[in-house]
């Protein structure tokens, strides 16, 4: 028994002689991923790392490496320049400035990065790992990536958190169904909710066009399981508008619970149709089905605004106008029209039909 206590109690003798620890080096993979930010009892969980990692300095006497999981997103040339071996007294500075990060973790490059390290010292060395051990980060593991782990190099992995998976609801993707957002039409936006846990949660799927609650729907998932919201929209200005998606679900991750996207809400199309044979009657022309495609009944949930004009009022038209310019059964063009109808680079289609040269 009292064995057991000097060895958790870890004494360090202070005075020369055969029995004083030894000077070593400890390279800490913090981490600092999104998952870090569940709210446990005690309090956030990369805080409890933080702290963790503060306790295991206190009696520590050798240099110290702190490599966060979610900060190797650049070379191999930068990460290594990024760390560095310092005293206890500047490795509990540098952990106080090391932010959480919305991103995953990359084991494979900090224990890679940690073994390089430790192979320029000629003293004790130890690898000492602070995680939750997410799924999302850990799976990522790959062994056979990583170097022949030296036999001097000792490792111990500190997992905060429990051991199941917490409840947790997330928004994976928000996007347009069929077509871009337009004025006076109706859209539809389809939402992504995924549910990251091993048992099945609800949640309140709300939207959010400029800071202003638009609607929200109730959502049931089954474990590890994925749904779909759909919303319908008809917005009267056109414009860029901030859009959030906001889940308010019992999860205590509350950082991935929304989703912010961009939002262009365009004019309707302007469509010229430039009818080279026009008949007596206007159903009897060919511009007549393709202005009822574009425009069925005259609807106003279509996208399109299209015009008719016969080729003699080509040049008293601004073509600049119209984002798509359709001339049907064409006679034979002149140079000048052709730069003036392409030289906006807006989409152009020019049909010959039958019985024009």
């Amino acid at each position: 028994m009292i064995s057991l206590v000097l060895l958790m109690a870890r004494p360090v003798l202070t005075e020369p002689g055969i029995l004083v620890q030894e000077e070593k080096a400890m390279a800490i993979i913090l981490d600092n991923s999104l998952s870090m930010a569940y709210l446990e009892d005690g309090g956030e969980r990369y805080d409890l790392a933080k702290k963790a990692v503060k306790e295991v300095m206190e009696g520590f006497n050798g240099q110290v490496a702190i490599l966060p999981t979610a900060s190797f997103h650049t070379s191999r040339l930068r990460q290594e320049s990024q760390i560095r071996w310092m005293t206890r007294e500047e490795a509990l500075k540098e952990l106080s400035s090391i932010p959480l990060s919305y991103g995953r973790g990359d084991l494979n490059a900090c224990l890679h990065l940690a073994y390089q390290k430790l192979k320029e010292l000629k003293m004790g060395k130890e690898v000492f790992i602070v995680s939750d051990l997410a799924r999302g980060d850990w799976e990522g593991l790959a062994l056979n990536k990583l170097d022949v782990v030296p036999a001097d190099v000792g490792m111990t992995l500190l997992r905060i958190g429990g051991s199941g998976r917490n409840l947790n609801l997330t928004v994976k993707e928000a996007r347009w169904v069929e077509r871009e957002a337009v004025v006076g039409v109706q859209s539809h936006l389809q939402v992504t909710v995924s549910n990251l846990s091993d048992r099945s949660g609800t949640a309140l799927v709300q939207l959010f066009l400029s800071g202003i609650k638009v609607d929200q729907k109730l959502i049931d998932l089954n474990a590890m399981g994925e749904g779909k919201v759909h919303f319908e929209l008809s917005l009267d200005k056109k414009g860029w508008i901030n859009g959030e998606v906001r889940l308010s679900s019992r999860d205590r991750l509350s950082v991935d619970d929304s989703f912010y996207f961009p939002l262009k809400v365009r004019e309707k199309i302007k469509v010229l149709i430039i009818d080279g044979a026009p008949k007596a009657s206007l159903k009897e022309s060919e511009s007549y089905y393709l202005l009822h495609a574009l425009r069925p009944d005259d609807s106003e949930e279509s996208p399109f605004i299209p015009r008719v004009i016969s080729e003699e009022e080509v040049a008293k038209t601004d073509t600049n106008l119209y984002e798509v310019i359709v001339w049907m059964n064409a006679a034979r063009l002149q140079g000048s029209q052709l730069a003036s109808l392409l030289g906006s680079g807006n989409p152009s289609s020019f049909f010959s039909g039958s019985g024009r040269p």
